[in-house]
Protein backbone atom coordinates (compact mmCIF):
# COMPACT_ATOMS: atom_id res chain seq x y z
CA UNK A 1 0.00 0.00 0.00
CA UNK A 2 2.29 2.45 -0.77
CA UNK A 3 1.33 5.92 -1.03
CA UNK A 4 2.58 8.53 -3.73
CA UNK A 5 3.84 11.77 -2.88
CA UNK A 6 5.76 15.23 -3.88
CA UNK A 7 8.17 17.39 -2.71
CA UNK A 8 8.81 21.17 -4.15
CA UNK A 9 10.78 24.27 -2.90
CA UNK A 10 10.44 27.41 -5.11
CA UNK A 11 7.83 26.18 -7.89
CA UNK A 12 4.40 25.68 -6.35
CA UNK A 13 1.74 23.54 -8.33
CA UNK A 14 -1.42 23.49 -7.65
CA UNK A 15 -2.90 21.45 -4.35
CA UNK A 16 -5.65 20.26 -6.34
CA UNK A 17 -3.95 19.67 -9.53
CA UNK A 18 -1.56 17.32 -6.65
CA UNK A 19 -3.79 15.82 -5.56
CA UNK A 20 -5.75 15.29 -8.94
CA UNK A 21 -2.47 13.09 -10.66
CA UNK A 22 -2.53 10.76 -7.88
CA UNK A 23 -0.43 12.11 -4.88
CA UNK A 24 -1.81 12.20 -1.48
CA UNK A 25 0.83 14.25 0.42
CA UNK A 26 3.71 17.00 -0.17
CA UNK A 27 7.46 17.19 1.18
CA UNK A 28 7.66 20.33 1.87
CA UNK A 29 10.79 22.73 3.22
CA UNK A 30 11.65 24.94 6.14
CA UNK A 31 14.68 27.31 6.12
CA UNK A 32 15.92 31.16 6.26
CA UNK A 33 14.51 31.58 2.56
CA UNK A 34 11.16 32.79 2.75
CA UNK A 35 10.81 32.72 -0.84
CA UNK A 36 11.65 28.61 -0.63
CA UNK A 37 9.51 27.89 2.85
CA UNK A 38 6.13 26.14 3.33
CA UNK A 39 3.59 28.90 4.62
CA UNK A 40 0.59 28.19 7.27
CA UNK A 41 -2.09 29.67 3.83
CA UNK A 42 -0.45 26.83 1.58
CA UNK A 43 -0.91 24.44 4.28
CA UNK A 44 -3.86 24.98 4.60
CA UNK A 45 -4.56 24.45 0.85
CA UNK A 46 -2.72 21.47 0.38
CA UNK A 47 -4.85 19.70 3.82
CA UNK A 48 -8.21 21.37 2.08
CA UNK A 49 -7.24 19.38 -1.24
CA UNK A 50 -7.39 16.13 0.97
CA UNK A 51 -3.00 16.11 1.33
CA UNK A 52 -1.14 15.49 3.87
CA UNK A 53 2.20 17.64 4.74
CA UNK A 54 5.45 16.33 5.94
CA UNK A 55 8.17 18.96 7.09
CA UNK A 56 11.74 18.40 6.12
CA UNK A 57 14.70 21.15 6.96
CA UNK A 58 17.26 22.72 4.68
CA UNK A 59 19.23 25.80 5.01
CA UNK A 60 22.20 24.92 3.17
CA UNK A 61 23.05 21.57 2.31
CA UNK A 62 25.73 20.49 4.14
CA UNK A 63 24.87 22.53 7.57
CA UNK A 64 25.48 19.50 9.43
CA UNK A 65 28.81 19.41 9.59
CA UNK A 66 28.49 22.17 11.70
CA UNK A 67 27.75 20.18 14.64
CA UNK A 68 25.42 20.25 17.64
CA UNK A 69 25.33 23.66 18.00
CA UNK A 70 24.72 23.97 14.47
CA UNK A 71 21.89 21.01 14.97
CA UNK A 72 20.14 23.20 17.96
CA UNK A 73 19.83 25.97 16.39
CA UNK A 74 18.15 24.56 13.20
CA UNK A 75 16.11 22.70 15.47
CA UNK A 76 14.91 25.32 17.32
CA UNK A 77 14.11 27.66 14.00
CA UNK A 78 12.69 24.97 12.13
CA UNK A 79 10.17 23.82 15.33
CA UNK A 80 9.41 27.38 15.52
CA UNK A 81 7.94 27.64 11.46
CA UNK A 82 6.95 24.29 11.42
CA UNK A 83 4.06 24.93 14.14
CA UNK A 84 3.38 28.52 12.63
CA UNK A 85 2.19 26.53 9.85
CA UNK A 86 -0.19 24.96 11.60
CA UNK A 87 1.59 21.72 12.39
CA UNK A 88 0.75 19.99 15.45
CA UNK A 89 3.68 20.31 17.68
CA UNK A 90 4.68 16.49 18.54
CA UNK A 91 4.99 15.51 14.52
CA UNK A 92 8.75 14.76 13.59
CA UNK A 93 11.07 17.09 11.35
CA UNK A 94 12.98 15.79 8.86
CA UNK A 95 17.08 17.41 8.72
CA UNK A 96 18.50 17.11 5.49
CA UNK A 97 22.14 16.02 4.71
CA UNK A 98 21.76 17.00 1.49
CA UNK A 99 25.64 15.55 -0.23
CA UNK A 100 27.53 12.55 0.14
CA UNK A 101 29.24 12.31 3.39
CA UNK A 102 31.98 9.95 3.43
CA UNK A 103 32.48 8.00 6.68
CA UNK A 104 34.87 10.14 7.47
CA UNK A 105 32.27 12.85 8.18
CA UNK A 106 29.68 11.36 10.04
CA UNK A 107 30.51 12.17 13.93
CA UNK A 108 30.01 15.81 12.76
CA UNK A 109 26.98 14.55 11.43
CA UNK A 110 25.86 12.52 14.40
CA UNK A 111 26.76 15.43 16.70
CA UNK A 112 24.73 17.70 14.51
CA UNK A 113 21.79 14.99 15.02
CA UNK A 114 22.03 15.04 18.83
CA UNK A 115 21.67 19.03 18.90
CA UNK A 116 18.52 18.41 16.92
CA UNK A 117 17.54 15.99 19.22
CA UNK A 118 18.04 17.96 21.87
CA UNK A 119 15.03 20.33 21.07
CA UNK A 120 13.07 17.91 19.70
CA UNK A 121 13.95 14.89 21.40
CA UNK A 122 14.81 11.76 20.08
CA UNK A 123 11.32 10.51 19.11
CA UNK A 124 10.77 13.63 16.41
CA UNK A 125 14.48 13.26 14.75
CA UNK A 126 14.12 12.38 11.17
CA UNK A 127 17.29 12.65 8.43
CA UNK A 128 16.95 13.56 4.16
CA UNK A 129 20.15 11.80 3.09
CA UNK A 130 21.46 9.05 1.08
CA UNK A 131 21.77 5.24 1.92
CA UNK A 132 24.85 5.58 3.94
CA UNK A 133 24.08 8.26 5.61
CA UNK A 134 20.74 7.28 6.60
CA UNK A 135 22.89 3.95 7.38
CA UNK A 136 25.20 5.18 9.63
CA UNK A 137 22.46 7.79 11.35
CA UNK A 138 19.78 4.53 12.51
CA UNK A 139 22.69 2.57 13.28
CA UNK A 140 24.01 4.76 15.66
CA UNK A 141 20.76 5.23 17.13
CA UNK A 142 20.78 9.28 15.74
CA UNK A 143 17.25 9.20 14.07
CA UNK A 144 14.00 8.04 14.44
CA UNK A 145 12.73 8.46 10.81
CA UNK A 146 14.21 8.55 7.69
CA UNK A 147 13.45 10.13 4.23
CA UNK A 148 16.14 8.71 1.92
CA UNK A 149 17.07 9.85 -1.53
CA UNK A 150 17.97 7.38 -4.20
CA UNK A 151 21.04 9.73 -4.82
CA UNK A 152 24.18 8.38 -3.73
CA UNK A 153 22.58 5.43 -2.76
CA UNK A 154 23.91 3.19 -5.76
CA UNK A 155 20.68 1.27 -5.93
CA UNK A 156 20.55 0.45 -1.95
CA UNK A 157 17.75 1.09 0.09
CA UNK A 158 17.78 0.96 3.83
CA UNK A 159 14.23 -0.60 4.76
CA UNK A 160 14.23 1.60 7.76
CA UNK A 161 12.81 4.42 5.22
CA UNK A 162 10.02 5.65 6.06
CA UNK A 163 10.00 7.59 2.52
CA UNK A 164 11.92 7.58 -0.71
CA UNK A 165 12.96 9.71 -3.03
CA UNK A 166 12.91 8.32 -5.89
CA UNK A 167 13.10 10.50 -8.91
CA UNK A 168 13.79 14.01 -9.49
CA UNK A 169 12.73 16.69 -11.69
CA UNK A 170 9.07 15.67 -12.62
CA UNK A 171 6.76 17.89 -14.15
CA UNK A 172 3.28 18.04 -11.67
CA UNK A 173 0.77 21.29 -12.83
CA UNK A 174 3.41 22.85 -14.91
CA UNK A 175 6.02 22.83 -11.52
CA UNK A 176 9.45 20.72 -11.16
CA UNK A 177 9.03 18.54 -8.70
CA UNK A 178 10.48 15.31 -7.11
CA UNK A 179 8.63 11.98 -6.62
CA UNK A 180 8.58 10.20 -3.55
CA UNK A 181 6.95 6.91 -1.95
CA UNK A 182 5.75 6.37 1.49
CA UNK A 183 6.75 3.11 2.50
CA UNK A 184 4.87 2.76 5.66
CA UNK A 185 1.78 4.00 7.50
CA UNK A 186 3.08 6.61 9.70
CA UNK A 187 5.48 8.74 7.96
CA UNK A 188 5.39 12.02 9.93
CA UNK A 189 2.84 13.49 8.44
CA UNK A 190 0.08 15.95 9.44
CA UNK A 191 -3.06 17.62 8.39
CA UNK A 192 -6.51 16.38 9.17
CA UNK A 193 -8.14 15.25 6.28
CA UNK A 194 -11.81 16.49 5.31
CA UNK A 195 -14.39 15.60 7.80
CA UNK A 196 -16.03 13.51 5.40
CA UNK A 197 -13.30 11.50 4.43
CA UNK A 198 -12.92 9.98 7.99
CA UNK A 199 -16.00 8.17 8.01
CA UNK A 200 -17.42 6.42 10.73
CA UNK A 201 -16.12 6.75 14.31
CA UNK A 202 -16.88 3.29 15.31
CA UNK A 203 -16.96 -0.08 13.93
CA UNK A 204 -18.32 -2.84 16.31
CA UNK A 205 -15.50 -3.26 19.12
CA UNK A 206 -13.66 -0.26 17.80
CA UNK A 207 -13.99 3.61 18.34
CA UNK A 208 -11.99 6.48 16.94
CA UNK A 209 -12.14 8.80 20.50
CA UNK A 210 -11.90 12.73 20.44
CA UNK A 211 -8.31 13.04 20.11
CA UNK A 212 -7.98 10.91 16.71
CA UNK A 213 -6.98 7.69 18.82
CA UNK A 214 -8.11 4.63 18.43
CA UNK A 215 -9.59 2.51 20.87
CA UNK A 216 -10.33 -1.40 21.28
CA UNK A 217 -13.06 -2.90 23.66
CA UNK A 218 -12.33 -6.33 24.01
CA UNK A 219 -13.69 -9.62 25.65
CA UNK A 220 -11.22 -11.08 27.42
CA UNK A 221 -10.67 -15.16 28.38
CA UNK A 222 -11.58 -15.09 31.83
CA UNK A 223 -15.23 -13.05 30.54
CA UNK A 224 -14.64 -9.48 31.63
CA UNK A 225 -13.46 -6.31 29.19
CA UNK A 226 -10.54 -4.40 28.94
CA UNK A 227 -9.66 -1.36 26.19
CA UNK A 228 -6.82 -0.53 25.21
CA UNK A 229 -5.22 2.64 23.00
CA UNK A 230 -2.18 1.31 20.89
CA UNK A 231 -0.73 5.10 20.86
CA UNK A 232 -1.67 5.33 24.76
CA UNK A 233 -0.67 4.07 28.05
CA UNK A 234 -1.47 0.08 27.67
CA UNK A 235 -4.57 -2.10 28.89
CA UNK A 236 -7.03 -1.02 30.81
CA UNK A 237 -9.57 -3.33 33.03
CA UNK A 238 -12.92 -2.53 32.78
CA UNK A 239 -14.43 -5.58 34.82
CA UNK A 240 -17.91 -6.83 34.03
CA UNK A 241 -18.54 -10.23 33.53
CA UNK A 242 -19.82 -10.69 29.79
CA UNK A 243 -20.42 -13.42 27.29
CA UNK A 244 -19.94 -12.07 24.06
CA UNK A 245 -18.11 -9.05 21.88
CA UNK A 246 -18.75 -5.55 22.99
CA UNK A 247 -20.60 -2.98 20.56
CA UNK A 248 -18.55 0.42 20.86
CA UNK A 249 -20.85 3.97 19.62
CA UNK A 250 -19.86 7.08 20.20
CA UNK A 251 -22.67 9.31 21.72
CA UNK A 252 -23.87 12.81 20.85
CA UNK A 253 -21.62 14.23 23.48
CA UNK A 254 -18.61 13.03 22.23
CA UNK A 255 -18.59 9.93 25.00
CA UNK A 256 -17.72 6.36 24.72
CA UNK A 257 -20.82 4.12 25.49
CA UNK A 258 -20.10 0.33 25.64
CA UNK A 259 -22.88 -2.17 25.20
CA UNK A 260 -22.32 -6.66 25.47
CA UNK A 261 -23.94 -9.49 26.19
CA UNK A 262 -23.53 -10.43 29.64
CA UNK A 263 -23.08 -13.85 31.19
CA UNK A 264 -26.91 -13.78 31.80
CA UNK A 265 -27.83 -13.12 28.59
CA UNK A 266 -29.25 -9.64 29.42
CA UNK A 267 -27.69 -6.27 27.53
CA UNK A 268 -24.98 -5.04 29.87
CA UNK A 269 -23.99 -0.90 29.20
CA UNK A 270 -20.74 0.72 31.10
CA UNK A 271 -19.38 4.30 29.85
CA UNK A 272 -16.01 4.05 30.38
CA UNK A 273 -16.11 7.79 31.86
CA UNK A 274 -18.74 6.96 34.41
CA UNK A 275 -20.18 4.89 37.01
CA UNK A 276 -19.84 1.35 36.31
CA UNK A 277 -21.93 -1.60 35.05
CA UNK A 278 -25.86 -1.42 34.54
CA UNK A 279 -28.01 -3.92 33.40
CA UNK A 280 -30.60 -3.10 30.53
CA UNK A 281 -32.46 -6.23 30.60
CA UNK A 282 -33.13 -8.41 27.51
CA UNK A 283 -32.96 -11.94 26.25
CA UNK A 284 -30.33 -12.12 23.88
CA UNK A 285 -28.31 -14.28 21.88
CA UNK A 286 -26.35 -12.51 19.98
CA UNK A 287 -23.61 -9.76 19.70
CA UNK A 288 -25.34 -6.14 19.60
CA UNK A 289 -24.99 -3.37 17.48
CA UNK A 290 -25.01 0.12 18.19
CA UNK A 291 -25.85 3.30 16.08
CA UNK A 292 -26.44 7.13 16.28
CA UNK A 293 -29.50 8.26 14.87
CA UNK A 294 -30.46 11.22 13.15
CA UNK A 295 -31.86 12.71 16.41
CA UNK A 296 -28.56 11.63 18.47
CA UNK A 297 -29.88 8.94 20.10
CA UNK A 298 -28.31 5.76 20.63
CA UNK A 299 -30.02 2.59 19.10
CA UNK A 300 -29.65 -0.94 19.84
CA UNK A 301 -30.11 -4.44 17.93
CA UNK A 302 -29.43 -7.66 18.88
CA UNK A 303 -31.15 -10.91 18.08
CA UNK A 304 -32.63 -12.06 21.06
CA UNK A 305 -33.09 -15.65 22.54
CA UNK A 306 -36.12 -16.46 20.19
CA UNK A 307 -34.21 -15.28 17.25
CA UNK A 308 -36.44 -12.29 16.45
CA UNK A 309 -34.30 -8.65 15.97
CA UNK A 310 -34.63 -6.65 19.24
CA UNK A 311 -34.31 -3.30 19.80
CA UNK A 312 -34.27 -0.89 22.78
CA UNK A 313 -33.48 2.62 22.98
CA UNK A 314 -31.43 3.32 26.34
CA UNK A 315 -33.05 7.06 26.59
CA UNK A 316 -36.36 5.44 25.24
CA UNK A 317 -39.30 2.96 26.14
CA UNK A 318 -37.31 -0.33 26.59
CA UNK A 319 -37.41 -3.07 24.88
CA UNK A 320 -39.56 -3.77 21.28
CA UNK A 321 -39.36 -6.67 18.83
CA UNK A 322 -38.87 -6.54 15.43
CA UNK A 323 -39.95 -9.92 14.15
CA UNK A 324 -37.68 -11.77 12.00
CA UNK A 325 -36.15 -15.09 12.16
CA UNK A 326 -32.34 -14.22 11.88
CA UNK A 327 -29.29 -15.96 12.24
CA UNK A 328 -26.00 -14.28 13.59
CA UNK A 329 -25.35 -10.81 14.18
CA UNK A 330 -27.55 -8.03 12.42
CA UNK A 331 -25.97 -5.20 11.00
CA UNK A 332 -27.12 -1.41 11.69
CA UNK A 333 -26.11 1.73 9.21
CA UNK A 334 -27.49 5.32 9.19
CA UNK A 335 -28.12 5.72 5.18
CA UNK A 336 -26.85 8.96 3.40
CA UNK A 337 -30.85 10.07 3.66
CA UNK A 338 -30.12 9.91 7.92
CA UNK A 339 -32.52 6.60 8.07
CA UNK A 340 -31.40 3.69 9.75
CA UNK A 341 -30.67 0.39 7.86
CA UNK A 342 -30.25 -3.31 9.08
CA UNK A 343 -29.27 -6.32 7.31
CA UNK A 344 -29.07 -10.00 9.01
CA UNK A 345 -28.72 -12.96 7.62
CA UNK A 346 -31.84 -15.63 7.85
CA UNK A 347 -31.24 -19.07 6.57
CA UNK A 348 -28.85 -18.54 3.42
CA UNK A 349 -30.46 -15.15 2.37
CA UNK A 350 -29.68 -11.67 3.50
CA UNK A 351 -32.61 -9.93 4.94
CA UNK A 352 -32.98 -6.15 5.22
CA UNK A 353 -35.64 -4.00 7.54
CA UNK A 354 -35.64 -0.69 7.74
CA UNK A 355 -37.33 0.35 11.77
CA UNK A 356 -39.08 3.28 10.30
CA UNK A 357 -40.17 1.51 6.63
CA UNK A 358 -42.63 -1.25 5.54
CA UNK A 359 -41.19 -4.33 7.53
CA UNK A 360 -38.59 -7.20 6.52
CA UNK A 361 -37.84 -7.88 2.63
CA UNK A 362 -35.50 -10.53 1.63
CA UNK A 363 -32.41 -9.43 -0.93
CA UNK A 364 -31.85 -13.14 -1.79
CA UNK A 365 -27.91 -14.20 -1.94
CA UNK A 366 -26.15 -17.89 -0.45
CA UNK A 367 -24.39 -16.80 2.32
CA UNK A 368 -22.99 -17.85 5.69
CA UNK A 369 -21.74 -14.87 7.27
CA UNK A 370 -22.90 -11.51 8.90
CA UNK A 371 -23.01 -8.63 6.57
CA UNK A 372 -20.71 -5.56 6.43
CA UNK A 373 -22.42 -2.34 5.47
CA UNK A 374 -20.53 0.59 4.55
CA UNK A 375 -21.62 4.25 3.42
CA UNK A 376 -19.05 4.71 0.49
CA UNK A 377 -17.86 8.35 -1.20
CA UNK A 378 -20.73 8.22 -3.44
CA UNK A 379 -22.87 8.00 -0.35
CA UNK A 380 -24.24 4.54 -1.40
CA UNK A 381 -24.31 1.55 0.83
CA UNK A 382 -22.60 -1.47 -0.24
CA UNK A 383 -22.82 -4.61 1.62
CA UNK A 384 -19.94 -7.35 1.72
CA UNK A 385 -20.40 -11.08 2.84
CA UNK A 386 -19.19 -14.41 2.81
CA UNK A 387 -21.05 -16.72 0.36
CA UNK A 388 -21.69 -20.54 1.14
CA UNK A 389 -18.51 -21.11 -0.92
CA UNK A 390 -16.77 -19.27 0.94
CA UNK A 391 -16.29 -16.99 -1.68
CA UNK A 392 -16.62 -12.76 -0.98
CA UNK A 393 -20.30 -11.47 -1.90
CA UNK A 394 -21.20 -8.25 -2.67
CA UNK A 395 -24.48 -6.44 -2.95
CA UNK A 396 -25.62 -2.29 -3.78
CA UNK A 397 -29.02 -2.46 -2.34
CA UNK A 398 -29.93 0.15 -5.04
CA UNK A 399 -27.29 -1.85 -7.98
CA UNK A 400 -28.22 -4.42 -10.07
CA UNK A 401 -27.97 -7.56 -7.72
CA UNK A 402 -25.75 -10.27 -6.18
CA UNK A 403 -21.98 -10.54 -7.84
CA UNK A 404 -18.98 -12.69 -6.67
CA UNK A 405 -15.18 -10.80 -5.70
CA UNK A 406 -13.93 -14.11 -5.63
CA UNK A 407 -11.45 -15.48 -2.81
CA UNK A 408 -11.69 -18.58 0.18
CA UNK A 409 -12.54 -16.44 3.20
CA UNK A 410 -13.62 -17.59 6.88
CA UNK A 411 -15.51 -15.78 8.83
CA UNK A 412 -17.47 -12.28 8.57
CA UNK A 413 -15.74 -9.59 6.41
CA UNK A 414 -15.09 -5.70 7.35
CA UNK A 415 -15.06 -2.83 5.12
CA UNK A 416 -13.76 0.38 5.09
CA UNK A 417 -13.70 3.96 3.06
CA UNK A 418 -10.46 5.47 2.89
CA UNK A 419 -9.72 8.61 2.83
CA UNK A 420 -9.05 8.73 -0.92
CA UNK A 421 -12.67 7.75 -1.15
CA UNK A 422 -12.04 3.75 -1.59
CA UNK A 423 -14.14 1.02 0.03
CA UNK A 424 -11.41 -1.28 1.48
CA UNK A 425 -12.31 -4.85 2.38
CA UNK A 426 -10.28 -7.29 5.09
CA UNK A 427 -11.18 -11.15 5.81
CA UNK A 428 -9.46 -13.87 6.91
CA UNK A 429 -8.27 -16.43 5.21
CA UNK A 430 -6.46 -19.99 6.48
CA UNK A 431 -5.18 -17.94 9.36
CA UNK A 432 -4.10 -14.99 7.09
CA UNK A 433 -5.55 -11.65 6.68
CA UNK A 434 -6.66 -10.68 3.03
CA UNK A 435 -7.10 -7.40 1.72
CA UNK A 436 -8.79 -6.80 -1.65
CA UNK A 437 -9.99 -2.64 -3.24
CA UNK A 438 -13.40 -3.39 -5.23
CA UNK A 439 -11.89 -0.70 -7.42
CA UNK A 440 -8.37 -2.46 -7.25
CA UNK A 441 -5.89 -5.26 -8.89
CA UNK A 442 -7.50 -8.09 -6.57
CA UNK A 443 -6.90 -9.87 -3.64
CA UNK A 444 -3.80 -9.55 -1.72
CA UNK A 445 -2.30 -11.25 1.65
CA UNK A 446 -1.47 -8.65 4.39
CA UNK A 447 -0.18 -12.19 6.09
CA UNK A 448 -0.72 -12.17 10.08
CA UNK A 449 -1.05 -14.82 12.47
CA UNK A 450 -4.80 -14.79 13.28
CA UNK A 451 -8.20 -16.45 14.11
CA UNK A 452 -10.82 -13.73 14.49
CA UNK A 453 -12.82 -11.60 12.41
CA UNK A 454 -11.08 -8.57 11.56
CA UNK A 455 -12.18 -4.83 12.62
CA UNK A 456 -10.70 -1.72 10.53
CA UNK A 457 -11.69 1.89 10.83
CA UNK A 458 -9.42 5.08 9.62
CA UNK A 459 -7.62 7.13 12.49
CA UNK A 460 -7.09 10.60 12.70
CA UNK A 461 -4.24 10.65 10.03
CA UNK A 462 -5.72 8.65 7.67
CA UNK A 463 -4.18 5.66 7.98
CA UNK A 464 -6.63 2.60 7.60
CA UNK A 465 -5.72 0.29 10.95
CA UNK A 466 -7.44 -3.00 11.46
CA UNK A 467 -7.59 -4.83 14.72
CA UNK A 468 -7.92 -8.73 15.02
CA UNK A 469 -7.24 -11.84 17.54
CA UNK A 470 -4.22 -13.89 17.09
CA UNK A 471 -3.90 -17.57 16.69
CA UNK A 472 -2.34 -16.93 20.17
CA UNK A 473 -5.67 -14.92 21.29
CA UNK A 474 -3.41 -11.63 21.87
CA UNK A 475 -4.53 -8.86 20.13
CA UNK A 476 -3.33 -7.82 16.81
CA UNK A 477 -2.82 -4.67 15.16
CA UNK A 478 -2.33 -4.44 10.86
CA UNK A 479 -1.24 -0.99 9.20
CA UNK A 480 -0.02 -0.53 6.13
CA UNK A 481 0.11 -3.71 4.18
CA UNK A 482 1.68 -6.26 6.31
CA UNK A 483 3.01 -3.90 9.06
CA UNK A 484 1.81 -6.03 12.01
CA UNK A 485 2.32 -5.18 15.87
CA UNK A 486 1.36 -7.52 18.69
CA UNK A 487 -0.60 -5.44 21.49
CA UNK A 488 -1.05 -8.41 24.03
CA UNK A 489 -4.35 -9.51 25.98
CA UNK A 490 -6.07 -12.68 26.02
CA UNK A 491 -9.09 -12.05 23.95
CA UNK A 492 -12.24 -13.54 22.86
CA UNK A 493 -13.09 -11.13 20.16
Amino acid sequence: MTRLGIDYSFSHPSPHTIRSTGYTFVCRYLSRNPAKNLTADEANQLINAGLHVVCNWEAAASAALNGFSQGVTDAQQAQSQAVACGMPPTRPIYFSVDFDASAAQQPAINAYFDGVASVLGLSRCGAYAGYHVIQRLFNAGKIVWGWQTYAWSSGHWDTRAHLRQVQNGITVGGAECDANEARVADFGQWGRLLPIKLGLAYDRWLVRTGDGHIRAYVHNTNNSMSSVDPSGAGWSPMGGNIGGTPAAVIDSAGHVQIYVRGADNSLQHVDPAGAGWSSMGGNIAGDPCAVLDRAGHVQIYVRGADSSLQHVDPSGAGWSSMGGQIAGNPAAIVDSAGNIQIYARAGSALWHVDPSGAGWSSMGGSIASDPAVVLDSAGHLQIYVRGRDNSLQHVDPSGAGWSSMGGQVAGSPTAVVDPDGHTQIYTRAANALWHVDPAGAGWESLRGDIAGDPVALVDEIGNVQVYVRGTDNTLQRELSGTNWSGLGGSIVN
